[in-house]
């Protein structure tokens, strides 16, 4: 086994309050600064002691909302794959014949998910949790 490498999934928890407005602010503030400590350090590099420090939250704050730094990475590549999904599915609502305008909006829909999950895509392929299964 790979030192600092876990094999075992976590089930993502629900939390044991619902989530305020507040609180949804600071999940999606743990998941976007995991995402650029991801792209930067890669999954190996980047330990939840980074990602509280870059949010500024203590480790208790962190481990309030996820149960470890593989769930954070799991629920963005969940999140990476539905938006993908809906993308490729809105290519298919197409009409049938489709105008060149109705191409140019899907590509720019397309164009925008890889501005925002692209990066993420290729890193995760290349630096990813190791799944030994």
């Amino acid at each position: 086994m790979t030192q600092g490498v876990s094999t075992r999934r976590t089930l993502p928890r629900e939390p044991r309050w619902e989530l305020n407005a507040k609180a949804l602010q600071t999940k999606q503030l743990i998941l976007d600064q995991a995402r650029a400590l991801f792209l930067e350090r890669g999954y190996g590099g980047t330990r939840v002691e980074h990602i509280t420090n870059a949010c500024g939250l203590s480790r208790g704050a962190f481990y309030a909302y996820f149960a470890s730094k593989l769930e954070v990475f799991e629920v963005l590549g969940t999140s990476t794959y539905k938006s993908q999904l809906a993308v490729i599915a809105r290519l298919g609502e197409l009409p049938r014949p489709c105008s060149p305008d109705d191409v140019r909006e899907w590509v720019g829909e397309y164009f925008a998910f890889m501005a925002e999950h692209g990066a993420f895509m290729l890193s995760s392929a290349q630096g990813g949790p190791q799944d030994r299964n």
